[in-house]
């Protein structure tokens, strides 16, 4: 349950106006957040998905999200997520992916930040091997288990991830593989890497 409360102790009746229908039978809310997916020539998707800004802003910016008073949650802001969020909220059949679908504002440059991620963490770890399997990025972990890691959508369930895809499915029976998020990758990567090595999760 999302819930809005206004700041001011008598309020300013925003929040009584975001619940109330339109003549479509859809709260105002709900009109405010299809229009953000979807009005792609208007504020904020067009500033959002334009081409210099998608390019240099992988989670959030002073251009986008960013701002001086909500530094304490700069750790956490990521405008795709958000768009993904959205997308959830509005259509109940909304995989986030998972199906091979990156069509969505906020899934289109997915599988490039999953690449990258993957390279990232190759980089930490001296001689470790990228595959891809199904449209999934895995990294060897280089422990002498032989373990790998596969970078999926933080919205993903691991179990209909195998589900989905046999080939990786396939993989996964002959090796252990770890699921890490592009969430945690991004902005803890040391020490996620070093979660999935330790862990016993299949």
């Amino acid at each position: 349950m999302l819930q809005i409360a206004d700041m001011l102790i008598n309020g300013s009746g925003l929040c009584e106006r975001l619940g109330i229908p339109e003549k479509s039978g859809v709260p105002f809310v709900g009109e405010i957040m299809r229009n953000i997916v979807n009005a792609k020539a208007e504020y904020p998707l067009f500033d959002l998905m334009e081409a210099g800004h998608r390019e240099r802003c992988d989670q959030a910016c002073y251009v986008c999200m960013q701002r001086f008073g909500n530094q304490p949650y700069h750790g956490l802001l990521d405008w795709r997520l958000g768009l993904d969020v959205i997308g959830i909220l509005l259509d109940p059949a909304f995989e986030a992916g998972i199906d091979g679908n990156f069509s969505t504002p906020g899934l289109v440059d997915w599988p490039k930040l999953a690449r990258r991620n993957a390279e990232e963490t190759s980089r930490l770890l001296p001689g470790s091997e990228i595959r891809t399997i199904d449209g999934i990025e895995l990294v060897s972990l280089g422990n002498p288990s032989g373990a790998w890691m596969a970078v999926i959508h933080p919205f993903w369930d691991w179990d209909a991830v195998l589900s989905d895809k046999p080939a990786l499915a396939d993989f996964a029976t002959e090796h252990t593989v770890r699921p890490a998020t592009t969430f945690d990758l991004a902005r803890r990567l040391v020490s996620t890497v070093d979660n999935c090595r330790r862990s016993t999760v299949q």
